[in-house]
């Protein structure tokens, strides 16, 4: 046996030691579990390409006057433009640009197709958690935000 195998052999037998410690003092919580089950589901649409945050509401600077009742979240990836407004329920609001595309907003376990006007404005309602929004351009390409915690 070598030194290295040897090493291997030892960090696996350390991590199994650390693990079986771990579940008997932190037994893993069931939502996490779940939201791993989900996270596992969302690597089904990895191909899309992943929209850049242009600007977030929520981490702008906190020097305004009276609290905004709303978030706004702005992305843009390769020509696309999506904006979304949270309010304090449950409705969503937002916009694509280019307006003709087809468009799905994505929850923990559910997906909904969006009907986009000739602006390319949306109203839809979800429920609190983290969302994302996909864009499919034509019949290949696809543009997908980051999941947004809300």
């Amino acid at each position: 046996m070598t030194d290295d195998s040897a090493n291997e052999l030892a960090d696996d037998i350390l991590l199994a030691a650390v693990g079986d410690m771990l579940d008997s003092t932190e037994p893993l919580r069931h939502e996490l579990v779940d939201s791993a089950s989900a996270d596992a589901f969302a690597m089904r649409s990895i191909d899309a390409e992943l929209a850049d945050l242009v600007h977030d509401s929520a981490s702008a600077a906190s020097g305004t006057r009276a609290q905004e009742s709303f978030r706004t979240i702005s992305f843009n990836a390769d020509g696309v433009e999506i904006e979304i407004q949270f309010s304090d329920d449950e409705i969503v609001f937002g916009r694509i640009d280019p307006p003709d595309v087809s468009c799905t907003i994505e929850g923990e376990g559910d997906a909904q197709e969006l009907n986009l006007d000739e602006f390319g404005r949306f109203t839809t309602t979800t429920r609190t958690g983290r969302l994302r929004i996909v864009v499919t351009l034509g019949s290949e390409r696809r543009i997908a935000t980051p999941w947004i915690f809300r």
